[in-house]
């Protein structure tokens, strides 16, 4: 917050560790006029959000966080906070959107005209494959939040924490849970949309995974992406902003 005293832009926290990260390079293309600052995670994020706020400092100040694990609704209550989020599980999902991609393939590929769509089969039969892991993750997600841990520091006897974790466990439904997001996920196959897998789509290696399939005249799609989208920064990059980010403004 010292850092900012005496900045006249506004300010935009995001959930990057440092500067050469995807989201704070990404978000400084798509926000020239603003202060973008790397503010770690999730919860750093609206932190700091929530404190540049009541320091009374003129300037707003927005945050930007991934949808990651987290529910809907979590995500649609952080608004209110000028915390917004778009409809990707992280930053490197946003960089392999349907909308980039279709730009990129235009540009650089070289494998017909249907590589898009061998592309959409070859990410939903990988989701298909690792649907399982992504059950699993979610729900251990959930329980997380329900919050058994959030007691453990006034436990003074293993009696206590046999008879919390009881009480814990009793009040969750897991085959519920389960349930919800096999539905969930056997939804989002049947749609067959890439936009709509890469909101749940967990691979941190989505930028150099299917490049046999992309088979760019430039390069691997990674090493051109970030050069295509600062060439277009004004025009692709603006359209996404508006149409993912438009709560945010001066």
């Amino acid at each position: 917050m010292v850092s900012l005293i005496g900045n006249r832009l506004p300010v935009l926290f995001c959930e990057s560790e440092n500067e050469r990260k995807y989201d704070s390079i990404i978000f400084k293309l798509m926000f020239p006029n603003y202060k973008v600052v790397s503010a770690g995670g999730c919860v750093k994020v609206i932190t700091k959000v929530k404190a540049y706020k009541q320091a009374g400092l003129p300037q707003k100040a927005y945050g930007i966080i991934d949808c990651d694990y987290r529910e809907q609704s979590f995500l649609d209550g952080q608004r209110k906070h000028n915390v917004y989020s778009m409809p990707f599980f992280e930053i490197e999902n946003f960089l392999f959107c349907e909308e980039i991609l279709t730009e990129m393939i235009k540009k650089y590929g070289t494998g017909g005209d249907n590589t898009l769509q061998k592309v959409i089969v070859a990410v939903k039969d990988d989701f298909i494959k690792n649907k399982e892991r992504f059950v699993i993750r979610n729900v251990a997600t959930r329980l997380h939040e329900l919050g058994f841990s959030d007691g453990i520091k006034k436990l003074v006897s293993r009696e206590e924490l046999i008879s919390d974790y009881e009480r814990f466990s009793k009040s969750i439904n897991l085959d519920n849970l389960f349930n919800k997001y096999d539905e969930l996920f056997e939804e989002i196959i049947e749609k067959n949309d890439l936009n709509t897998l890469l909101r749940y789509y967990d691979n941190k290696n989505i930028l150099t995974d299917f490049d046999n399939i992309l088979n760019f005249s430039a390069g691997s799609y990674e090493s051109v992406v970030l050069p295509f989208l600062k060439e277009n920064s004004e025009t692709l990059l603006a359209s996404l902003k508006e149409k993912y980010l438009n709560a945010i403004s001066d």
